[in-house]
């Protein structure tokens, strides 16, 4: 290599200055060095190559010391330790995965106002839309939106059309409708959720009785009812029944056909106008004295305070007073609505708290 090496401004460091000058006086390119402020590893070193002078970094510096044996060659690299490979995503216990995701959608699932959480979470697989999907249908409230001027009905009915009848039969074991859902709805409805055991309706029975008749029905509300001729299988497991605007001619009869009921709420607009006849407290002592004894509660439902003031004085003048009865100032099916929409004590579990706390007063009082 016929090319002369003079001393540039280039600092690099070097094992030994007068060792790389020994080293490289044979060689066929030579490399002057001179100690910097008598520093033994510092040196200034200027490269002509052709003539040209050309700096050097320190990368090309290491690379032209070693091509001259000056500097060790640098190890050779060690080989990597294996790394484990996952295959497949890890899984936990499936029965412990749904209870973690059941517990996280009962959580984020106040029934009114579904949460983004709790709608996100049938979109992370399919076994958890699977898990987590029926929760959205255990309790159905078709109400109207009184902000939007609509009422949710298409929104389920959509559903209803497209999933199998078997699926709403399996998963919806309480219905509400609100007074704005036309009967055609309701008996569409009722003929998919064929085990619902809570029903709340604005229609009367006869509308509904051949929908109602296999239904296993524990708790009904609707707005009259009449008797039929031969009692439907429901008669038996019923234990809580609500009517809202009329009760039978004969309560005895309906009593008797209900071998299971324990739990009664009327409407005081079944009852005469309390602020003009006094009648009505008569008539609720003749219904009290009615009830067998499996009858543990009646709840008057009231839907206005003037009205409320007006019965609670008639209560006074006819002395009206029995453990079973209970007041609610709400309508029976608001009242209803509260308990089995939003998973809040209805009027029956208000009236049983109220009971136990007259008699725990009359026991202390003791």
């Amino acid at each position: 290599m016929a090319a002369d090496c003079e001393m540039v401004s280039q600092t690099c460091r070097l094992p030994s200055l007068r060792s790389v000058a020994r080293s490289c006086s044979g060689s066929s390119s030579s490399i002057a060095t001179t100690s910097s402020s008598g520093m033994s590893r510092s040196c200034m070193v200027v490269v002509r190559i052709k003539g040209r002078p050309r700096s050097m970094t320190p990368t090309t510096m290491k690379k032209l010391l070693r091509s001259l044996r000056l500097l060790p060659t640098p190890p050779a690299p060690t080989a990597r330790k294996p790394v484990e490979v996952i295959v497949r995503d890890p899984r936990l216990p499936s029965e412990l995965e749904s209870l973690i995701f059941e517990l996280v959608a009962y959580q984020e699932l106040p029934w009114m106002n579904a949460t983004a959480t709790i709608l996100a979470l049938p979109l992370v697989c399919r076994r958890v839309q699977a898990w987590i999907e029926p929760l959205f249908y255990h309790r159905i409230s078709l109400v109207r939106n009184y902000e939007a001027s609509e009422t949710e009905l298409p929104k389920f009915l959509y559903p209803v059309a497209a999933r199998s009848p078997s699926f709403f039969a399996t998963h919806v074991p309480s219905l509400y409708f609100d007074y704005t859902i036309p009967l055609v709805a309701v008996q569409r409805i009722l003929g998919v959720c064929t085990n619902v055991v809570q029903l709340g309706c604005h229609h009367p029975y006869s509308s509904l009785a051949l929908l109602l008749d296999h239904i296993p029905l524990q708790h009904l509300m609707l707005s009259e009812f009449a008797f039929p001729p031969n009692p439907p299988p429901w008669t038996r497991s019923l234990t809580h029944l609500g009517l809202t605007d009329h009760i039978p001619s004969d309560p005895q009869i309906l009593l008797d056909a209900l071998p299971s009921l324990t739990a009664l709420a009327v409407g005081v607009s079944a009852f005469p106008d309390p602020s003009e006849s006094p009648e009505v407290g008569r008539v609720v002592k003749t219904l009290l004295s009615l009830l067998p004894a499996r009858v543990q509660t009646l709840v008057l439902t009231i839907d206005a305070k003037t009205t409320f003031r007006w019965t609670m004085q008639r209560f006074r003048e006819e002395s009206v007073w029995d453990e079973r009865l209970y007041v609610h100032l709400r309508p029976v099916m608001d009242a209803t609505w509260d308990g089995w929409s939003k998973s809040k004590p209805d009027m029956f579990e208000d009236a049983e708290r109220e009971r136990q706390l007259i008699r725990g007063t009359r026991q202390a009082a003791a």
